[in-house]
């Protein structure tokens, strides 16, 4: 088996970043291999293969990103493998673009973006997906949809997410007021058992054109994901279906909330099972 690297800094009881220890998970279950934490060039030594999670993440740029762990990574090389979360062209963030030159001058890697439109500008035909991976532990004892009830939005907001405005404005109008903006400020813990007392759970767009973590796990947890999209996601990901789908912010309204007759579909199907859809696998030996 070769041996691989990973740079994924976990964050745990950080709201958000749950999602880079999913990936550790799913990682070491599907390969069937320990992983070596990279966290600076000394640490490649005898690796075929480095996985970095979520590239743009400040931890992980501060590791990769400069042209000596470059071009270490060259001379032995090293097969990189990256899992990308956020939009790289056309971004409200311009040093995004930026990041992605320095990332192009790894001589051999494959590159999962999550956005749709980035996928079509590079052509790909697979994306990132956050699926949960079968060794996360959700940390809640009641995963019942009958004891649920109500509508929730819990979620961060910043100058880019303009769409949140509104989104916000609309739920205290119609959906009882049930707006947290807790940015990350909660644990782990806290966070799912909060969402977790809710039978839907409101997930929007971020500034990127893909369905970010919070629609899995509210798969998870037997609960409805009411999420926001664009009608050309909709070849990219059938778990729609398991989903309240809406267009804009406008468009929430209570009546539209009803039990999906698929959102079951979609519970015991995890990362791994994706990675092994797309034959990561063979990404590591090509």
């Amino acid at each position: 088996m070769n041996k691989v690297g990973i740079i994924c800094q976990d964050e745990i009881e950080v709201v958000g970043n749950c999602k880079y220890n999913n990936y550790r998970l799913a990682l070491q279950y599907y390969l069937l291999c320990k992983l070596v934490d990279v966290k600076s060039v000394d640490d490649l030594d005898g690796l075929d293969v480095l996985f970095i999670i979520d590239e743009c993440h400040i931890r992980h740029i501060h590791v990769w990103k400069n042209i000596n762990f470059i071009n270490a990574v060259n001379d032995k090389n090293i097969k990189v493998i990256v899992f990308n979360f956020t939009r790289i062209y056309r971004s409200v963030l311009p040093w995004k673009t930026d990041t992605q030159d320095f990332l192009n001058q790894f001589k051999k890697i494959t590159q999962f973006v999550g956005d749709v439109d980035d996928a079509k500008v590079l052509k790909q035909t697979v994306i990132n997906k956050c699926f949960m991976s079968k060794q996360t532990v959700l940390p809640v004892d009641d995963f019942d949809i009958t004891n649920k009830q109500g509508t929730i939005y819990l979620g961060s907001h910043s100058m880019f997410m303009g769409r949140r405005d509104r989104l916000i404005e609309k739920m205290e109008k119609a959906f009882d007021k049930n707006v947290f903006i807790t940015d990350h400020k909660l644990s782990y813990k806290d966070y799912i058992c909060k969402i977790n007392r809710y039978k839907f759970i409101i997930c929007p767009l971020s500034t990127n054109k893909c369905i970010g973590f919070r629609f899995y796990e509210a798969l998870k947890l037997n609960s409805i994901p009411v999420q926001e999209i664009r009608e050309d996601m909709r070849p990219w990901y059938p778990e729609l279906e398991a989903c309240v789908p809406y267009n804009f912010p406008a468009d929430l309204n209570p009546r539209m909330l009803v039990v999906v007759d698929n959102s079951q579909k979609y519970n015991n199907y995890y990362l791994e099972d994706y990675f092994n859809d797309i034959s990561l696998i063979n990404y590591l030996n090509g």
